[in-house]
């Protein structure tokens, strides 16, 4: 058992560089195994969920219908609150306000000091699980029942919509994470006849499929620490990441042993239960299993408002929490935008634009950390150059430091690198010049056409579809003529 507290929090410790295609940053002393108090019995039935939004202040559910809050030093006793159901879910957004499910289609909320009564959410399927970004907004989602699939509904505050069913797409929906109201994922299986993990995306107004692919899993968990990162978890031990607009394939990370929950503080770090272990994950890969429920019972629920402190339950009624020291981190925004397409990567992953559109990306890096961010131009793209706290135009990437926070900006605009059209060996080039449709856009002559052959620049196109004539008057021997080649560009 010590081998393996050790193992992890050596692997949760490590700080590492990262370069265009480099491994996450995480914070020193993020989530090290031996952080975790020993298990203390707080409830004499089975915890099922645990819900902190900081370090002093949780609260968690058990399967009688009692509830529990935790004040950054100890837990209360726990409290009837729907005694007739068994809990199956809370989220707390803040230390004054809760949300619980229970498995017959109630919902209970929590003002910072007394549970209300449970009230009806109109589902007509057992609720298993729900999320609160806010007081205001809440999504939860059912398991599938006679004669319908699975369903999710949303809270504004004040009342339920009804349930939004899915076409029977879905079997049973096993987690949902919103971090705010116009962005939750919620993970399930497939419908009977189409196993495999099932995802949905919510937009602020509807639910829409994901592409997937995890196939042989009955059910799953899923933690969203912001709209460009989840992590999700399965039953047949595998993890994946959905990040820049798709999920990863899935990594088999506890053997053939099912995954539970997971919570993630941000993109750079997660933590998911398996029995009496933890994992870890660092931005790029997980940590082997490490035990630290000494009482051997199944961890239920994990929930780390940051990577100092976590909170987990297990179905015995015990709770165990991690305190550590919080390392420094900055911030890091990568704008990449233009008229073209491109990528910045960073962490592992891709900053990248489509079609001209302007987009950011935001992480927090641990302090000293070192990055070389290299652009990627797409299809009929260049690299234009750096702005922010990177200059110049070098696509050999640019160097940053992560002492302070950094806003860097990546300009790709449409066009290609100029080359010369074919001609005879020997031939001299007087003149060169591109045209689109009969208009020219550039033309060389002189001491910057020699600069043109030794060093060919890159050619900006307007956005659009076009066909691009490159054209050169040569002279070979006493002959003088024009070669031209022709290429179809789409931007």
């Amino acid at each position: 058992m010590a081998m393996a507290h050790t193992h992890l929090a050596r692997t949760l410790r490590a700080i590492a560089v990262v370069n265009a295609v480099g491994i996450g940053l995480v914070p020193s002393t993020a989530l090290g195994a031996s952080g975790w108090s020993s298990p203390a019995n707080i409830d004499s039935t089975g915890l099922v969920s645990v819900s902190c939004p900081t370090a002093s202040f949780c609260a968690a559910v058990d399967n009688s219908g009692y509830a529990l809050t935790y004040d950054g030093t100890k837990w209360s006793a726990p409290a009837d609150v729907d005694l007739a159901n068994s809990l199956v879910s809370v989220s707390c957004p803040s230390a004054s306000f809760c949300l619980a499910v229970d498995a017959v289609g109630n919902a209970l909320t929590y003002n910072g000091s007394t549970w209300s009564a449970p009230a009806s959410t109109g589902a007509v399927n057992m609720l298993t699980s729900v999320s609160c970004a806010s007081a205001s907004f809440c999504a939860a989602v059912t398991a599938g029942g006679s004669g319908t699939g699975a369903s999710a509904l949303t809270y504004n505050g004040s009342a339920w919509s009804a349930p939004a069913y899915f076409n029977y797409q879905v079997d049973a929906f096993g987690s949902v994470s919103c971090p705010s109201a116009s962005f939750c994922v919620a993970v399930g299986t497939n419908y009977s006849g189409s196993s495999g993990l099932a995802a949905w995306i919510y937009n602020g107004s509807s639910w829409s499929a994901m592409t997937v692919s995890d196939p042989g899993t009955d059910s799953a968990y899923v933690s969203c620490p912001s709209a460009s990162f989840c992590a999700a978890v399965d039953s047949a031990g595998n993890a994946l990441t959905y990040s820049g607009g798709s999920w990863s394939a899935p990594t088999n990370i506890n053997g053939p042993n099912s995954l539970g929950s997971v919570s993630c503080p941000s993109a750079l770090v997660c933590v998911t239960v398996a029995d009496e272990n933890v994992l870890a994950y660092d931005g790029s890969s997980w940590s082997a299993p490490a035990p630290i429920d000494t009482t051997g019972h199944p961890l239920n629920s994990v929930s780390c408002p940051s990577t100092a402190f976590c909170a987990a339950v297990d179905g015995s009624g015990n709770a165990l929490t991690y305190t550590g020291s919080a390392a420094t981190t900055y911030r890091l925004a990568i704008t990449v935008q233009g008229s073209g397409t491109g990528a910045v990567y960073t962490v592992g992953r891709p900053c990248a634009n489509k079609n001209g559109t302007t987009v950011t990306c935001t992480t927090l890096l641990a302090a000293g950390g070192r990055l070389t961010l290299d652009p990627v131009p797409g299809k009929d793209s260049v690299f234009a150059g750096w702005g922010g706290d990177c200059t110049g135009t070098s696509v050999t990437g640019c160097q940053v430091t992560m002492s302070s926070d950094h806003n860097v900006t990546a300009m790709f605009r449409c066009g290609f690198k100029l080359s010369l059209p074919h001609r005879q060996a020997g031939s001299r080039v007087l003149r060169l010049w591109v045209s689109i449709r009969g208009r020219r856009l550039l033309t060389l002559t002189g001491l910057p056409l020699r600069r043109a052959l030794r060093n060919p620049p890159d050619v900006y196109l307007p956005p659009g579809r076009s066909v691009v004539v490159v054209s050169a008057l040569v002279r070979t021997g006493r002959s003088t003529f024009v070669v031209s080649t022709h290429r179809a560009f789409s931007c």
